[in-house]
């Protein structure tokens, strides 16, 4: 299980000791957090590898956005990124809905019993 602690830690090996972060997401497995460097500001996504030794996680940077001196342009940069991000995951969720939609009515036309699906089977990609 990943935690603040762990992922600090992580920012700290990865980055040194000169960096401010905060939190934009948390969960078990991930933790999304805002980095600011002395010349960046990096979005910077910490994976734990449940199945693997504790600690053993991914450090990865998804967007960096250079300091140009002008914060209205770079948090306009930052937050166009996360905006391209939603709209790329939205669009990623409504294709595999349409897909689900479309192969329940082809089960309801063929007759096909429509049994709940197991975790295994849900997961499948």
């Amino acid at each position: 299980m990943l935690n603040l602690n762990l992922a600090q830690q992580k920012l700290i090996e990865y980055y040194g000791k000169n960096v401010r972060e905060s939190v934009i997401f948390m969960n078990q497995k991930q933790v999304q957090m805002l980095v600011e460097t002395d010349k960046s500001y990096d979005i910077v996504l910490i994976t734990d590898h449940i199945n693997l030794p504790i600690g053993n996680v991914d450090v990865l940077i998804q967007q960096k956005i250079l300091k140009t001196g002008d914060t209205l342009e770079e948090m306009t940069a930052l937050l166009t990124s996360l905006h391209n991000d939603i709209e790329k995951y939205y669009s990623q969720i409504e294709t595999k809905l349409n897909d689900v939609i479309k192969d329940m009515k082809v089960a309801i036309q063929e007759g096909n019993n429509l049994l709940p699906l197991t975790k295994d089977q849900f997961n499948q990609d």
